[in-house]
């Protein structure tokens, strides 16, 4: 089925603009490497006959392409090569998949007498084969004897994919401090990671989700969420911030 390439742009326009990407110039290098570099680098591993980018529709797809970056040293490397976009603009496109901006998600005006067509792209065949997640066996929580009390093994894979999954950007997803912004390169890729499920209350070793069970906090979120009657809830912890900026406004 072909795709009106033009409307898919402008709508993704559409989106950024709302987004908070208002400069014109920046909106269309976002767009032109979504389309050509992204758009290349899953044809090249994961769909042969990819024709367009806007051919893809699933969200859960390109979540499963993030995990194969942060799996797969080749891939990698190739993100890295490219400053880390290939992350970065698979997370602006899943937001445009789920925006209102989205061509699948808005009404086209017909003329007098028109019937109205499916106009949206049907998804390529969507699911990337893992290329070593099968191999690597997400786990923590082991429990060992240390002198008179027992701690839980924890596993710096889970960290590593966690930051991967939010752009390699080591920045507090409740308050955005990124500790290189804030005392400059001795805070260079420190950032700390929460379990939403704390890892003190389980019963030995288990597989975790690092892209649903885990969050980057910065320590003084990292503190507080603990002193929720619900350590996972960490929305409600990001009102309670942005109420008391309110407050001092």
């Amino acid at each position: 089925m072909s795709i009106d390439i033009n409307r898919y742009r402008e709508s993704f326009k559409s989106h950024l603009e709302k987004s908070g990407h208002r400069d014109p110039a920046s909106q269309d290098n976002l767009i032109n490497f979504i389309e050509r570099e992204l758009a290349y680098f899953i044809k090249s591993h994961f769909i042969g006959n990819l024709e367009s980018i806007y051919g893809l529709s699933k969200a859960d797809f390109f979540n499963a392409v993030m995990r194969e970056i942060a799996l797969n040293d080749t891939f990698k490397a190739e993100d890295e090569k490219h400053g880390g976009m290939l992350i970065k603009s698979i997370k602006v496109y899943t937001g445009f998949l789920g925006s209102k901006w989205h061509p699948s998600r808005t009404k086209i005006k017909l003329g007098k007498g028109e019937r109205k067509k499916n106009t949206t792209a049907q998804p390529q065949e969507a699911k990337p084969k893992p290329v070593i997640a099968k191999k690597i066996k997400l786990v923590e929580g082991a429990i060992l004897q240390e002198r008179d009390r027992e701690i839980h093994k924890r596993n710096p894979k889970l960290r590593e994919l966690c930051i991967a999954h939010y752009g390699n950007e080591y920045r507090c997803i409740i308050c955005e401090m990124n500790f290189v912004e804030r005392y400059g390169e001795i805070g260079k890729e420190f950032i700390e990671v929460h379990h939403l499920n704390p890892i003190s209350e389980t019963d030995g070793e288990h597989e975790v989700n690092p892209a649903t069970e885990l969050i980057p906090l910065c320590s003084n979120c990292h503190s507080m969420i603990h002193r929720l009657e619900d350590p996972s809830d960490w929305q409600l912890l990001k009102t309670y911030l942005a109420d008391q900026n309110v407050t001092n406004e």
